[in-house]
């Protein structure tokens, strides 16, 4: 079941994505193309240990109200670290639309339709980077390295998080530049935190869909915050 449940969503996630390289960013689309394809040749190939899928999608689905609780309190969590960072590394005001405009930074328009864009950058693009490296690549490595993992906070399920925090923003990289070829640090490390926050998730629910849910959530404001949606009382 919990290999169904990754070839049914990457596969539809392989045509959407076809419908974004052949209209509007063939480059932007090739990247998760990759992404998305490892992916699925991992699961393929069974490229897992002998107790197979740890983190399916959805381990349960009566779990949803629940689960909507949890992202909403790791959105909170998310949220004032991150103005903390900001305050700390950026001496920024502790607002939380400084947070919105570092996720918004750099995402590319896609010829100009607001409606796609949110689409593609506030569900397709989060759902994919999501479900690959938290749950397939992450996954991979744990079996791997013969990591044991548990549903709780234990040294080898934080040295693992932190493990694909890394990856995750090292990712990322090519799109946290500022002007001048400078890297904004506290992007980076925001981009870090998302990353570790997420892989904790995955470890303590044994599912992945609170942290798509999550990040889902994180750039559908961001792409809000780029079109000037919902933020017309903005003091």
């Amino acid at each position: 079941m919990s290999k169904s449940q990754y070839f049914v969503t990457f596969a539809i996630a392989l045509i959407l994505l076809s419908f974004f390289y052949i209209n509007f960013d063939p480059e932007v689309a090739t990247t998760f193309f990759i992404i998305l394809v490892s992916g699925i040749l991992i699961l393929i190939f069974d490229l897992f240990g002998p107790t197979g899928i740890s983190f399916p999608i959805e381990k349960i689905s009566s779990n949803r109200k629940k689960a909507l609780i949890q992202v909403l309190g790791a959105y909170v969590i998310f949220v004032v670290i991150s103005i903390l960072i900001n305050i700390v590394l950026a001496s920024q005001t502790n607002s939380v639309m400084s947070v919105f405009e570092i996720f918004s930074t750099n995402k590319p328009l896609l010829a100009n339709n607001v409606l796609l864009t949110i689409f593609i950058w506030g569900f397709l693009i989060p759902f994919v980077e999501t479900a690959v490296f938290f749950g397939i690549w992450m996954e991979f490595i744990k079996d791997s390295t013969k990591i044991r993992t548990s549903q709780g906070f234990g040294v080898e399920n934080i040295l693992l998080a932190l493990l694909m925090a890394g990856a995750f923003a090292f990712f990322h990289l090519q799109v946290r530049f500022v002007q001048g070829g400078a890297v904004n640090n506290p992007a980076l490390i925001i981009t870090f935190v998302f990353g570790l926050l997420s892989s904790l998730m995955v470890l303590k629910y044994g599912e992945v869909k609170q942290a798509i849910a999550l990040h889902v959530l994180v750039n559908t404001l961001a792409m809000f915050q780029k079109f000037g949606i919902g933020f017309a009382l903005q003091g």
